[in-house]
């Protein structure tokens, strides 16, 4: 039997662990790892994509939301002046006097027909470019 050099005992050693990495699990656990390392990069992607979504969803909601509630105040402030106008009107027909106050709740009701014409407005457009 011949004696093994150190070198020769070296290339056994580093072939033997290339041969394990190779020829067992250690290849496919590599492209395993970066399989998984690539789908796990999309979905954090798909993830933060879906989030950033919600949260501009969650703010047209909320935009919607303040929308709805001054158009009911609008529309509140609307029919009150409608029902003083009506109230100063069947006064005016039956008492035949009206003091003025017929103009005034005239004028009110103007400018609330107004500022429900200028909120519609704003509304339309605001929606319109989203």
């Amino acid at each position: 039997m011949r004696a093994i050099s150190a070198e020769e005992v070296q290339i056994l050693i580093v072939s033997g662990l290339i041969g394990a990495v190779v020829g067992g699990s250690g290849l496919t656990g590599i492209v395993f790892y970066f399989i998984r390392r690539y789908i796990e990069n999309k979905l954090n992607a798909k993830d933060a994509e879906q989030k950033k979504q919600n949260e501009i969803k969650h703010k047209d909601e909320m935009k919607r939301r303040e929308q709805r509630i001054k158009r009911l105040s609008v529309d509140d402030e609307l029919q009150h002046c409608e029902g003083r106008l009506f109230f100063w009107i069947h006064k005016a027909i039956v008492d035949g006097n009206h003091n003025g106050d017929l103009e005034n709740a005239f004028s009110e009701y103007q400018k609330a027909e107004q500022e429900k014409k200028l909120l519609d407005r704003e509304i339309i457009t605001e929606n319109e470019f989203d």
